[in-house]
């Protein structure tokens, strides 16, 4: 079963590899490789899928019917859009910060 559609697998990848170079340059004892990693990643998948989903559609006129067809890029993965997958991981970081610092008693 296929999960995505057009390039929508860059989702997964983009992540992928944007830690491995960091990681690689910088190893894995700098604290900071994971929120810019994080960063560089969600920007990475958003400007790529705006970049993608925008580009220009093609209008097909069936000559018998004069019925019009619009064909568009539609790249996305479990059928969202490439661009919103950079907002919904977004929530999700901010969520897990809000619950780690703020609701976890264990941190002091």
């Amino acid at each position: 079963m296929i999960f995505w559609s057009g390039l929508g697998f860059l989702v997964v990848i983009i992540p992928i590899v944007v830690f491995a170079v960091l990681m690689g340059l910088f190893g894995q004892d700098t604290s900071w490789v994971t929120p810019v990693g994080t960063a560089l990643s969600l920007t990475s998948i958003w400007l790529t899928g705006k970049k993608l989903n925008d580009g220009q559609e093609r209008i097909l006129v069936d000559e018998t019917t004069g019925e019009k067809i619009r064909f568009h890029a539609n790249h996305t993965f479990y059928f969202i859009r490439m661009e919103y997958w950079a907002i919904i991981a977004l929530l999700v970081v901010v969520l897990t910060i809000f619950v780690k610092f703020f609701l976890d008693k264990s941190v002091v």
